[in-house]
């Protein structure tokens, strides 16, 4: 009974920055709402006008959760690379990185993706024609380039694992820079390649004018999408090297990075509909700010001295963050099944939309929660106590377990 007690239990990492699972927490929540929201999208029709401001705005921006993810992502691997390894690395120390990652990532991924693919859920049925050929690139983890047709939230982790394989090399390669603030400068130069890319397609496809396109060319593949985690990983060098950077130690932008990277978060996910139409703006710079908004709020509140810190370290959104994975990969599946009961049950398309949604939300989210649970517990969470037990630190280092963020 203890032992199925700890297992069930849901503790902190003592190593961990217990305010990361709040931006963790919040970043599921923000892709939820924006699910939640896609069935009564296709009118255009407001769900609660507010003037010419839809009051349903923060959650259909909700897709910025993921590249809230990214920054987190970038920040946590980076962070524990640079806690763990020297230049000196091994390869076996490297091999034990990817042997983690895999445990982190691929079982419970490959779990949702092949009962997705069976055909086993009645609720939640895909066309056979070609879906081998999906399933095998979905396990190679080229859904980013490729149509990520089986679940579409699962693009974001063919970004996260490309990512995972080229950091410890990019790190390995600034570690040869002689200056931390050289390495830093270099970090911060990559940041225009995503912006580069973004323009240049932009530019060179005047057609691109419909969702589709734009998320086929630039929301999905690796190398449009890395304004959030390189934001992350130059955020693990400051932290990392903060003797190098006075400014962090001073109450007043510690301060001030909080509350102008929230404000500029807000305004971006509050003020209207950001792809209702595809603009310049939202091909080439929007990426960049939410990952630079993102990225100012974390490194606030790794500082340790944050305002509303202990806002982020609340046990409901502790809750959230870890189920966090699991939960991304399986409430995609909800959404239809969900809408049909109500229909087939109350009738729910006889009520005003905003009606609608507020009785569809809730139950979507309960559904969502429940699959995330048996997921997490079945398969994510045994696959954890395993990675936890592969390795051992090296002597004269102090191990450190960061929980890897996937959106």
């Amino acid at each position: 009974m203890a032992r199925l007690k700890a297992y069930l239990g849901m503790s902190r990492v003592p190593s961990a920055i217990a305010e990361l699972d709040g931006l963790r927490g919040i970043a599921i929540l923000l892709v939820l709402g924006r699910h939640g929201t896609r069935v009564f999208r296709g009118s255009n029709e407001p769900i609660y006008p507010l003037g010419s401001w839809d009051g349903i705005t923060p959650f259909i921006n909700g897709w910025v959760g993921v590249d809230l993810f990214f920054v987190l992502s970038g920040f946590l691997i980076t962070h524990h690379i640079l806690r763990r390894w020297t230049l000196a690395v091994s390869w076996s120390e490297i091999r034990m990185y990817l042997g983690k990652r895999l445990l982190r990532i691929v079982p419970a991924y490959y779990a949702t993706l092949l009962l997705a693919a069976s055909g086993w859920l009645a609720f939640y049925q895909l066309p056979r024609e070609g879906l081998g050929r999906q399933v095998v690139y979905h396990l190679l983890f080229l859904q980013d380039y490729l149509p990520a047709s089986i679940i579409v939230a699962f693009w974001s982790l063919g970004v996260e694992e490309k990512f995972y394989l080229t950091i410890p090399f990019v790190v390995l390669l600034l570690w040869r820079l002689p200056s931390v603030r050289e390495r830093v400068a270099v970090l911060a130069g990559l940041m225009s390649l995503p912006l580069l890319f973004r323009y240049l397609t932009y530019t060179s496809h005047p057609e691109l004018d419909t969702y589709y396109e734009y998320f086929r060319m630039l929301r999905s593949p690796f190398h449009v999408s890395l304004d959030g985690l390189l934001v992350g990983c130059i955020c693990a060098f400051l932290h990392h090297h903060r003797d190098h950077f006075p400014w962090l130690e001073r109450t007043e932008v510690i301060r001030s990075l909080f509350w102008g990277g929230l404000l500029l978060s807000a305004y971006l996910v509050c003020a209207q509909p950001l792809l209702d139409p595809i603009r310049w703006f939202n091909v080439t710079l929007l990426y960049t700010c939410l990952a630079l908004g993102f990225g100012a709020v974390l490194l606030s509140l790794i500082s340790g001295r944050s305002p509303c810190a202990a806002f982020f370290r609340t046990r409901w959104l502790f809750f959230f963050s870890k189920i966090s994975y699991s939960l991304y990969l399986v409430h995609m599946m909800f959404m239809g099944c969900v809408y049909v009961l109500l229909r087939d049950t109350i009738s729910i398309e006889r009520f005003p939309v905003g009606v609608q949604f507020a009785l569809y939300f809730p139950l979507f989210c309960v559904f969502s929660i429940a699959g995330a649970l048996v997921l997490h517990y079945a398969v994510e969470k045994p696959f954890l106590i395993l990675k936890d037990r592969l390795g051992q630190p090296r002597p004269g280092l102090v191990q450190t377990t960061p929980q890897s963020v996937t959106a």
